[in-house]
């Protein structure tokens, strides 16, 4: 594996199958593409939302995620009583963001997260989509 012998990351299998610990020379090159990449969108006008990494299941069972993708995603988990769901994407998320202030404009087609997201395929963490989902795509019954 080249990112092993480049001492750029590492897979601990005591932490888990496919997560990634990221070494000293492997976070300034991850630093640098996010820098690039946080940049390359702000520059066009993309602004920037950090949100969690997971969310009440009742999120996903009325944006339709949880139905469409159940296959895809983690197990989920409960939490002080409530079960949770480990995001697969950000669209619901950047709805709530939007719904959280009045406005009488369309909903923004340019707000992509600026974080990471588990990935249920080996367990790896994804950075978020550079490419912009329009909530009429995916997440209607929340704007409802």
């Amino acid at each position: 594996m080249l990112g092993k012998q480049l001492k750029l990351f590492s897979i601990q299998q005591d932490a888990g199958g496919g997560l990634v610990f990221w070494h000293p020379k492997g976070a300034r090159v991850r630093r640098l593409m996010e820098d690039f990449w946080r940049e390359a969108h702000t520059s066009n006008g993309y602004e920037m939302l950090y949100t969690p990494h997971m969310a009440s299941l009742d999120l996903w069972k009325t944006s339709g995620h949880f139905d469409f993708y159940k296959e895809g995603m983690f197990d989920q988990m409960e939490v002080e009583g409530a079960q949770y769901q480990i995001k697969p994407m950000n669209c619901p998320f950047h709805v709530l963001v939007y719904k959280d202030e009045p406005r009488c404009a369309p909903a923004p087609t340019q707000a992509p997260c600026a974080q990471t997201r588990p990935s249920p395929q080996r367990g790896r963490a994804l950075l978020a989509s550079s490419e912009p989902t329009p909530p009429s795509t995916c997440t209607a019954a929340l704007i409802l």
